[in-house]
């Protein structure tokens, strides 16, 4: 009985993702009714939780704007983490809930159960490497996700309580590891309150990365098909006679327009992946656009404001690391998109295109114009994923922590 579905590209994401329910249900145990039904309720309960808990972060800080006294650090404590859970509980409602989505899973699965047998050796090695080493980097991304949420778990019992007096008497208020609302006295019931945010503070941890990992992947697949639809244009001639080969096709100018079709297909499969990831996603990219800077630039007036020690040089050094990584995971990748789709003309350019017959190269003509038209991955309608995109988000921190300070 299968849990996963086969994918390379996907193993790690649906394992730890699927730990805390936020992989898909719908791709969970094809064999097994009752199981998969077991997991969709253990997901939902899961993403309910949660739900309730990113709703407890936002009632304090509506609690600590609107309360007389503005304690600017604990609004900072708050910011520097509700907006990137909040952001993952949208795409994780947007993961359960719309079918474009998981239309791209789907095609990431489909395409590597029905491998092409035109594609050879070269063509394996070359989504072989791109996998491994975006592998590499989400386990990377994992244990620095790991260390940090270890990092805010700890912070708070080494910190030394703040005492306050009141009267004759002095009341020691101690520390947590997030910003949220309790329904009781959590200093009177510190133990207990100290005990639910750290659990849901793994949750939370666990919830952001799995998602960004999924994310993430989803992004790389396009960089996958782009370099191998890239090798086989470049060697246009070596796949045609593949074609012929294998369907015993004699006459070389309609293997010729049956290798161009196939190209055809390859890059129209493409295109509609994009344009499902940007159905489904683009939206909330914009907030998670506008709140990346936000969420960032909120630690350092923290620190300014706090004792300085080397447990909160560690934290905040941990945070910095895992969001900028984080930040470079979405947009350096999808940059390649751009560049490796506005590349595919001039892979074609590089093959044996002038021993073609003039139909060929009509074809070879018609499709190199349409390649001029970067694919691009989305923020909303306004904006592209890219590295000038992630450089707005670094000017916007540096703007918002001067007007912190």
């Amino acid at each position: 009985m299968a849990i996963y579905p086969k994918c390379r590209l996907i193993q790690i994401s649906m394992i730890s993702s699927s730990l805390v329910g936020t992989f898909p249900w719908q791709f969970m145990f094809q064999d097994n009714k009752i199981l998969k039904n077991m997991y969709a309720m253990y997901s939902k309960l899961m993403l309910g939780y949660f739900t309730l808990f990113v709703f407890s972060q936002q009632l304090e800080l509506l609690i600590l704007i609107t309360d007389e006294e503005v304690m600017r650090n604990a609004i900072f404590a708050n910011i520097s983490v509700t907006p990137i859970y909040t952001i993952t509980l949208a795409k994780q409602l947007i993961m359960m809930l719309n079918s474009s989505f998981r239309a791209t899973i789907k095609q990431i699965i489909d395409t590597e159960k029905c491998k092409s047998p035109i594609e050879d050796d070269e063509v394996f090695e070359i989504e072989l490497r791109i996998v491994q080493r975006s592998n590499k980097l989400v386990k990377y991304y994992g244990l620095m996700m790991f260390v940090l949420g270890t990092l805010f778990c700890v912070k708070p019992i080494l910190m030394t309580p703040n005492i306050v007096s009141s009267g004759n008497t002095t009341k020691a208020i101690g520390f947590f590891p997030l910003s949220s609302w309790f329904p009781f006295d959590e200093q009177k019931h510190y133990p207990y309150a100290y005990m639910w945010q750290t659990l849901s503070l793994l949750q939370g941890t666990m919830y952001v990365t799995t998602t960004d990992i999924l994310m993430f992947n989803l992004i790389v697949f396009t960089a996958v098909q782009l370099r191998k639809l890239k090798h086989l244009l470049k060697n246009f001639v070596h796949y045609k006679e593949r074609f012929m080969t294998l369907y015993n096709i004699v006459d070389d100018e309609q293997a010729a327009k049956i290798t161009l079709i196939y190209f055809i297909r390859r890059h129209k499969e493409i295109i509609e992946y994009v344009r499902l990831f940007n159905e489904s996603m683009e939206i909330v990219m914009v907030f998670d656009f506008l709140q990346s800077s936000l969420h960032i630039a909120s630690v350092l007036p923290e620190v300014l404001m706090s004792e300085i020690s080397l447990m909160v040089v560690l934290t905040v050094a941990s945070f910095l690391g895992s969001m900028l990584f984080r930040l470079s995971l979405y947009y350096y990748h999808a940059n390649n998109v751009i560049i490796l789709s506005a590349e595919l003309s001039y892979s074609i350019y590089e093959s044996n295109w002038f021993d073609q017959t003039p139909k060929v190269k009509q074809m070879i003509l018609i499709f190199m114009l349409r390649t001029q038209e970067p694919l691009t991955l989305r923020i909303g309608g306004f904006a592209v994923m890219s590295i000038e995109s992630l450089i707005a988000i670094l000017k916007a921190t540096y703007s918002y922590v001067m007007l912190m300070i």
